[in-house]
């Protein structure tokens, strides 16, 4: 019998191996960005997560920056991609949402602590 923390890491696993062939056969820099781009981008975040709650405050909070566009640019300031960071140079939404996750961790402790910040404040 497998105990829950190896089946954890082997359901994130194969949930990580599907993110990435399913995203071999779309093109992830394109113009726009598509509902089934948008769904695998959420997969790979709220496994890199690991934590349901978490995840859907951070599903709020980048709905309400970008809509999870890889390629929203905000016209009053450097803020870029799916988190909107402020001088974010990187077009891949994979390396976004990883950098908008370590600025978070960094500078809130937890998704949920950053978007009560953006509902006081409307940024984070």
């Amino acid at each position: 019998m497998i105990d829950t923390p190896m089946k954890c890491k082997w359901f994130t696993l194969i949930l990580l191996y599907l993110v990435l062939v399913l995203n071999a056969s779309t093109n992830a820099y394109a113009t726009t960005t598509h509902t089934k781009d948008i769904e695998i981008y959420k997969l790979y975040t709220h496994i890199k997560l690991l934590n349901h709650n978490e995840y859907l405050c951070l599903e709020q909070l980048w709905s309400r920056e970008s809509n999870w566009n890889s390629r929203a640019d905000n016209k009053l300031s450097t803020a870029y991609g799916i988190p909107q960071l402020l001088h974010l140079k990187t077009n891949d939404p994979y390396k976004q949402i990883d950098a908008g996750l370590k600025y978070i961790a960094y500078r809130y402790g937890t998704p949920c602590k950053a978007l009560a910040y953006h509902l006081k404040r409307g940024y984070y």
